[in-house]
């Protein structure tokens, strides 16, 4: 009867050690992930980067760029990884320059050949 409940025991704290490591290689897994879960602003960002119809893309591109600058004002009350804003510098540059191509191609469309 002793030898199995020091077995239990054993095994208790086996398992309970188990799970911690496996706790611990979740959560650092989590978080240098190679293929990370898409965010709220790079979901948006690349509906808007995709967007065909000229029509829509205003509102994807302010909606992107919103999402954008929360998730800026988020990292700055928290210690951040360089290489998230690095992307986040990168993609507001991108959503501008859509934005400036946008704007010229009427006029290009519109201009006459001479």
């Amino acid at each position: 009867m002793k030898a199995m409940l020091f077995r239990a025991a054993v095994l208790r704290n086996v398992l309970k050690q188990l799970i911690e490591v496996r706790v611990v290689w979740h959560t650092q897994n989590l978080e240098s992930s190679i293929f990370p879960m898409p965010t709220h602003w790079t979901i948006l960002f690349r509906a808007a980067l995709r967007q065909q119809d000229p029509a829509k893309l205003p509102k994807l591109v302010e909606q992107a760029r919103r999402a954008i600058n929360d998730r800026v004002l988020e990292r700055g009350t928290k210690s951040a990884d360089p290489q998230e804003k690095e992307e986040l510098e990168e993609a507001l540059r991108q959503l501008t320059l859509l934005e400036q191509k946008r704007k010229s191609e009427p006029r290009a469309k519109s201009a006459r050949p001479e």
